[in-house]
């Protein structure tokens, strides 16, 4: 078993070595993926999406790094219902052919996705942070090679509309989709988005949008450098799960999860590979005189969820522990306050539900996530705590203050956060609409013609 700092030692050796298995002259062999045992491609001709009697084919690109990409590709999927034929793909595992070079080198038994949500897991957001970076490396050394996978993909899918809610593939599926005369929309899962349009210029396609959360001054201050036309860019809302539209009444709710009904809850929440930093924040709350409720969630953690019911608790406190559950929003209505990492995800499922917050900010973020926190401190939405030894007082703080919470609460409801699911279908539907009134262009041998 490796420890912590051997796996640092580790990654550093791999990374080495990853630079130079994709360095240009290095061709690996093709790995037979999802793409191989799909029905090669129909020549179909001058047949607008308009007039198709089988349902439009919508292709999600998505990633099991973190929890926050999946989550989104089920919630767009939920938005466009039983009008559309969707599918998720995991573009690394599905249509980058060999990319991946711990999953090609593991006999797919781990891959990168893996190192990366080992990383997040123990807090070493650096090292995610260099991991990133090297990403973007890769992509152009590998940048013709990605180009010829996922066209090949899309070759064989025949999807109708492409949708993105990954950063670093953008810039090789917009070149793949507009090569095919193909409609791709980009719906962001990060309110930072440098990672998203990286390599991409959309100033010659009609057929492409380039979604954001919100009409925020520092998110679309991000997106001024980039090459993607000011026509393209929509605000459409975060893609968060219907449910968290649902207003439920607390009494209710925590009647539903036999919590104590008027005890104050705090739910701690890391992310979906369930951070350890959970386990600091429990040993503060634990020795804290204030009577609480305290919900768990530990996502995909196992081993965390032993370590948190082992704990022993104090008399006047309670603890409900919950591995990876579709109830989040509802846990959240039924909480007072959330801890939690400044991941987007769960900054914006917070918002949506209306439980004020409180940020783990007691160590670096990863570079992208920086703008999280100031995204929280500067709407009002809640505090950050910049070390463990703050947690009991600023937790009994916002506990007791019922002005404050109830300040936190009324921003949130005053900040304007458009409605994702009638924006992202909305969004698709144009789109639809854009490419039907062009011919329809098939590929042949990665070229479009009429």
């Amino acid at each position: 078993m490796f420890t912590i700092n051997s796996m640092k030692n580790a990654s550093r050796v791999f990374f080495v070595f990853i630079i130079i298995l994709c360095s240009p002259g290095c061709r690996w062999p093709r790995r037979k993926a999802v793409s191989d045992v799909l029905p090669t491609a129909m020549v179909v001709t001058d047949i607008p999406v308009s007039f198709r009697t089988q349902k439009p084919r919508v292709l999600i690109f998505s990633s099991v790094g973190g929890g926050g990409h999946m989550s989104a590709a089920q919630a767009i999927t939920s938005y466009l219902g039983d009008r559309y034929e969707v599918n998720i793909v995991n573009i690394i595992a599905e249509a980058a052919g060999n990319f991946d070079v711990l999953r090609f080198i593991s006999g797919n038994t781990v891959a990168g996705e893996d190192l990366y949500n080992f990383f997040l897991r123990h807090g070493m957001s650096r090292t995610v942070g260099m991991y990133c970076s090297l990403g973007h490396v890769l992509m152009s050394l590998c940048a013709r090679y990605l180009d010829a996978r996922v066209g090949e993909f899309l070759d064989h899918a025949q999807p109708d509309i492409i949708i993105s809610v990954i950063p670093f593939f953008n810039g090789v599926i917009h070149r793949t989709a507009h090569a095919r005369g193909l409609p791709f929309a980009v719906v962001t899962c990060d309110l930072n988005t440098v990672n998203y349009f990286q390599g991409m210029d959309s100033s010659q396609s009609e057929l492409f949008r380039y979604g954001i959360a919100f009409k925020d001054p520092a998110i679309v201050k991000v997106v001024d450098p980039a090459r993607i036309s000011p026509e393209s860019i929509r605000v459409v809302g975060f893609p968060v799960r219907e449910s968290f539209f649902v207003r439920h009444n607390k009494k209710e709710l925590r009647a539903q999860f036999n919590f104590p009904e008027e005890t104050p809850t705090v739910m701690i929440m890391m992310g979906a590979v369930g951070g350890r930093s959970v386990l600091g924040y429990l040993r503060k709350l634990v020795k804290m005189k204030t009577k609480m409720h305290v919900v768990v969630c530990v996502g995909r953690n196992e081993a965390l969820k032993n370590s948190i019911e082992n704990l022993v608790l104090p008399a006047h406190m309670s603890i409900s522990v919950f591995g990876y559950t579709d109830k989040i929003a509802e846990l959240m209505q039924a909480s007072d306050l959330l801890i939690t990492k400044p991941g987007p995800t769960s900054i914006c499922e917070a918002l949506y539900a209306r439980v004020p917050l409180l940020l783990d900010g007691t160590t670096q973020p990863i570079f992208w996530e920086i703008m999280n926190v100031d995204f929280v401190v500067q709407n009002g939405f809640g505090e950050v705590v910049t070390t463990l030894r703050h947690v009991p007082i600023q937790v009994k703080k916002m506990l007791e203050n019922f002005d404050q919470r109830a300040a936190i609460i009324k921003a949130m409801e005053d900040f304007v956060a458009p409605d994702p699911g009638t924006n992202i279908r909305l969004l698709v539907e144009d789109l639809l609409q854009q490419a039907a009134q062009k011919p329809y262009e098939v590929v042949t041998g990665g070229i479009a013609t009429v």
